[in-house]
């Protein structure tokens, strides 16, 4: 790093610890290793280390710095940055540090290439005569442009005279063109919902791995890490879809439209909102959206989708302790850190956040006769919020929903902010659907309570749900299962084993736990978790067809068959 323009005795050298977008402290700074400062004539300085993330260099009056540092980049995941002999996947934010108190200050990033690797995909703007140095307006826009280096694939298009870019590194089947192709109408979707696109360009950064591994968003790229199979054309990139629009989104719901404090960032510490469950929560329900309306899924697989939602929402433990507020504020210590008993205390304020905008776009269009609803609202923050770089609170949120629905829907925000249940078959009445048990739900098998993981060929008990038949026995998380009725188990079988028996039947249950060799004798119950359908009313009114329409941009069927 060359730094120029400083004043005082001193200058900290910072490295982040989280990435932002990820809510988690990682700790970037552990692979900093051999730093090194120097004068403008080259004279070494002396500097010590004061906390876990900060270099204290002594400038001995000299106004400008070079600081070298090494870093271990080896992070299989899009959080951090790896480097192998194939490419690079760079977050700024893992790599490059800043002066403490001057994050507005502008940065030139300029890359060193490996023989042989001849392309840079990123959201930042390069030189114009330097193909391999990059600008940045200060470090927020640096550390929120990953870089991919290497000679991956890369496919460019246009949508509504916007440029975006497709760059896909490992190795694994695809077609650039059938990716292109399926994101198009997707982007198109998107930018038609807010009048505009929020970015110049934008960047998809593909890392195909062996397993997988999510998004993360960034203001005009996104680092996407999908399973190295899963781009196959023959197999469907259904998923990839799913995923990319997702991230998509976030340039508009997430980066342009933000709650506070999520940017301008602080580096240093934890960056606490209780508002994911809309940031998060709102573009999982738009991902679903936005490919309903480019026609990628039907109603009736969007309606099959929404019904899974539900019959996992009311059988999840954890919604009657913790509220979306409280999710989204705690996401840095509980949803990032799932343990074995996160199924009983916490919840997801992706799922449950996208289902209450599932519950507020219904209540606005009832409320409005068909004629507005979220996209209305959507729009509003983006106009008078994020156009004028402004935060919204729960309150902007409100107010914005009360003046799009012309009447106050507070109340519907309990949801948020207590663990009173979504009614979901209320809302789902506006559109003229209702929910039932499936009729195609076969016998029910009994119901223990615990999940069961593997091994090798031992069978152990992942985690016990409270209240339930296992957790009432006094079976725990880690022990290991080693017989059922007398019969030896291991961890390919014991599912299969269980899913013999039926609600009422006893389990003699031989388990080990620390060691100690104990019997357990559990009694089956139902499972709580009920296989749910959405159906169409037989007779709706005027305006329920109005809104289903609206809803699901597609007419009324003549007849009334189930999804």
């Amino acid at each position: 790093m060359h730094v120029d323009q400083l004043s005082g005795k001193g200058a900290d050298f910072k490295m982040p610890v989280w990435i932002p977008g990820s809510y988690m402290i990682r700790e970037f700074e552990r692979h900093v290793e051999r730093f090194q400062a120097w004068d403008a004539e080259g004279h070494k300085l002396p500097w010590r280390k004061v906390s876990k993330n900060t270099w204290r260099v002594d400038r001995s009056g000299s106004q400008s710095l070079r600081v070298r540092y090494w870093v271990y980049a080896f992070d299989r995941s899009i959080r951090g940055s790896y480097v192998d002999g194939e490419f690079a996947f760079i977050n700024p934010s893992s790599v490059v540090m800043f002066v403490a108190g001057q994050l507005h200050r502008p940065y030139r990033l300029h890359l060193e290439l490996p023989a042989g690797w001849t392309r840079v995909s990123t959201g930042l703007a390069s030189e114009q005569d330097d193909p391999l140095s990059f600008l940045a307006a200060d470090y927020d826009e640096l550390v929120d442009c990953p870089l991919l280096a290497g000679n991956h694939a890369v496919t460019c298009f246009s949508v509504d005279s916007v440029d975006h870019e497709i760059a896909v590194a490992g190795r694994g089947p695809f077609d650039l063109d059938t990716l292109s192709c399926r994101l198009r109408p997707l982007i198109r979707e998107a930018k038609s919902l807010f009048g505009e696109f929020p970015y110049r360009r934008f960047a998809f950064l593909v890392w195909l791995s062996e397993t997988g591994g999510g998004g993360l968003e960034h203001r005009n790229s996104c680092a996407l890490m999908v399973e190295r199979f899963s781009l196959d054309p023959k197999q469907g990139v259904g998923s990839f879809v799913s995923l990319a629009t997702h991230e998509l989104f976030h340039a508009w719901n997430g980066k342009a439209i933000r709650p506070a404090p999520l940017g301008p960032f602080d580096y240093d510490r934890e960056n606490y909102t209780t508002m994911l469950w809309f940031t998060e929560g709102f573009t999982t329900y738009y991902s679903g959206q936005l490919q309903l309306r480019a026609g990628v899924t039907t109603p009736e697989s969007y309606l099959r989708s929404l019904a899974n939602q539900i019959s996992a929402y009311e059988a999840s433990p954890g919604r009657a302790v913790q509220t979306l507020e409280q999710a989204s504020f705690d996401a840095w210590i509980k949803y990032y850190r799932q343990d074995e008993n996160f199924i009983n205390s916490g919840r997801s304020y992706y799922s449950d956040g996208a289902l209450f905008a599932t519950v507020l776009d219904l209540e606005i269009l009832h409320r409005t006769d068909g004629r507005f609803g979220l996209d209305e609202v959507m729009r509003a923050l983006y106009r008078d919020y994020a156009k004028k770089d402004r935060w919204v609170t729960l309150d902007d949120f409100v107010r914005t929903c009360n003046r799009v629905a012309r009447c106050d829907l507070s109340s519907l925000f309990r949801h948020v902010q207590s663990t009173e249940p979504m009614d979901l078959g209320q809302a789902l009445e506006h559109a003229g659907l209702v929910i039932s048990v499936s009729e195609k739900e076969s016998k029910r098998a009994g119901y223990l309570g615990a999940s069961i993981r593997g091994e090798g060929d031992r069978a152990f008990v992942g985690s016990v749900r409270r209240d339930s038949p296992a957790y009432r026995a006094g079976l725990y998380a880690g022990d290991e299962l080693l017989a059922v009725n007398g019969y030896r188990v291991t961890a390919s079988d014991a599912q299969r084993i269980l899913s013999r028996y039926g609600p009422e039947d006893t389990l003699h249950l031989l388990v080990a736990t620390s060691a100690l060799i104990r019997e357990v004798q559990v009694v089956l119950g139902e499972e709580p978790q009920r296989s749910l359908e959405i159906r169409r009313v037989e007779n709706p009114t005027d305006l329920q067809k109005a809104i289903y329409e609206k809803w699901l941009h597609s007419p009324w069927p003549e007849e009334t068959k189930s999804p």
